[in-house]
């Protein structure tokens, strides 16, 4: 027996039934409607209702005053309000993190969208549009030099083609951090299509069944070749995913949560819906979040920055290289070069070469990787050519490439030709502790010579007088 989630008034309704594949499926779809929450806990406690949202299009937390903005958007089945809100404190992520003081420097909006689970939709193209439309009007676009968005599920496709439709500089958007997106798609939407008519979930297939996300992922991908843009190198892509099935379901599963992330990955402890509702500001979701934030960000992170600016200062002709970059906080920074391709790939006239690598780097104890960025070394007679981190985590990173040849003229052509993918991790190495006794032997310290004191009487004064060494009187 399964009991549904309980719903505010209009979402859902309590009943009991059996499981099976139909009740498990209507089941997810409850689960995520809009006002839906966890399941009371035992006693009979209430669910406290969240401060509602201004608006259902979108709204900011408090007044717009600075040039940075963290933009939230909602997933599928969700909306402004329900998706950021837990559902045993009541807590609304949006409004913890404006109540931050380490956030203080920074506006905070919050995007909301209709998906409804039980008839149609806008699907991700439309909302993408529909997205672009509204940060405009409320001058989300025009009133910050950056936007940094925190996106939920679906929310990460819609955000990932707005960019792609608005064109926007990667300048202009310098982190998104993902939360349980289906970058490779769903393992449900396929199922859960048979019950509903949201075109969306059709949108989520998985990548071997073609559809939209491997259009996204393929235009995503692509950008590479334009430096304004270069989402995939350009703009730090961290994610997190689910540890916990929704139901009988893993919503997202790791490899689709992490593909096109190019920094550091993080599991929560938690559902499709738990992941983005924090309990209050020391949840993990939460913490991850601001980690990333402060490490892209703080004034310690310049290192870091400039230690992928300084990734071209010459080719790579050996297969590793290393470089001293300075300090980030108090971890020297270090530019590890590592070379994906064991020989050159080569490619001919009118060709185009396209595939996926593996790079590693040795890692020491006390050293983490902080950034990852893919290149193209050692070009010679293309075209054009890109390369993108498609997935990083431990030290190992996958990489997509694409090389195309010269176009031939007539009968005339350059040659062939080819190129190596280099791989450039940013490695941070804390200080070591030394440990006495063990890392270094104990110097020991033969004890200090005692000493007395002698009280001198002068008729003016009297002094103190710290005499090296006494002799002691003669035995009699």
């Amino acid at each position: 027996m399964i009991r549904w989630t309980r719903c505010r008034p209009g979402a859902g309704v309590g009943i009991s039934m059996r499981i099976g594949a139909l009740a498990v499926t209507l089941a997810f779809m409850l689960a995520l409607a809009p006002g839906c929450t966890n399941p009371p806990p035992p006693g009979g406690a209430t669910t406290p209702s969240a401060a509602p949202l201004g608006s259902v299009t979108g709204s900011y937390v408090r007044p717009p005053a600075h040039s940075r903005v963290i933009v939230f958007v909602n997933g599928i089945f969700g909306d402004g309000t329900g998706t950021w809100t837990n559902g045993t404190t009541g807590k609304y992520w949006p409004s913890l993190l404006a109540a931050d003081p380490d956030f203080a420097d920074v506006d905070v909006y919050v995007h909301s969208f209709v998906s409804p689970h039980l008839s149609n939709a806008q699907q991700i193209l439309e909302l993408a549009g529909r997205m672009k439309d509204l940060l405009e009007t409320d001058g989300v676009i025009r009133s910050h030099t950056e936007l940094v968005f925190l996106c939920h599920s679906m929310g990460g496709l819609v955000t990932r083609a707005f960019l792609l439709n608005a064109r926007l500089p990667a300048s202009k958007t310098p982190m998104i951090y993902f939360f349980a997106t289906p970058t490779a798609g769903a393992n449900v939407a396929g199922i859960v299509a048979h019950l509903s008519a949201n075109p969306q979930l059709v949108d989520m297939k998985p990548l071997d069944d073609g559809g939209y996300v491997k259009n996204l992922r393929e235009q995503w991908l692509l950008t590479s070749n334009e430096p304004a843009l270069d989402y995939p190198n350009k703009i730090a892509s961290y994610c997190a995913y689910e540890l916990k099935d929704t139901w009988a379901f893993r919503v997202v599963p790791e490899v689709s949560a992490t593909y096109l992330c190019n920094h550091e990955t993080r599991g929560v402890l938690g559902d499709h819906l738990e992941i983005v509702k924090p309990a209050d500001e020391r949840a993990d979701q939460y913490r991850f979040f601001k980690a990333a934030y402060e490490r892209q960000f703080s004034p310690e992170a310049a290192p870091i920055r400039n230690a992928l600016a300084m990734r071209t200062l010459s080719p790579l002709t050996v297969s590793r290289r290393e470089m001293a970059l300075g300090r980030f906080k108090t971890a020297t920074v270090v530019l590890k070069q590592v070379k994906a391709t064991t020989r050159s790939i080569e490619v001919g006239c009118d060709a185009e070469q396209k595939g996926r690598l593996e790079a590693k780097v040795d890692l020491a104890p006390g050293e983490t990787v902080s950034e990852v960025k893919a290149d193209i070394a050692n070009a010679t007679n293309l075209k054009s050519s890109s390369a993108a981190v498609v997935r990083a985590s431990s030290g190992t990173a996958t990489v997509s490439y694409t090389l195309r040849g010269r176009d031939r003229v007539l009968t005339n052509c350059p040659g062939g030709g080819r190129a190596d993918v280099v791989v450039n991790f940013v490695v941070t190495k804390e200080p070591r502790t030394v440990r006495p006794g063990i890392d270094v032997p104990v110097r020991r310290v033969s004890p200090a010579r005692p000493t007395r004191e002698l009280v001198i009487q002068t008729p003016a004064r009297s002094a103190r007088v710290r005499l090296a060494r006494t002799p002691e009187p003669p035995n009699r």
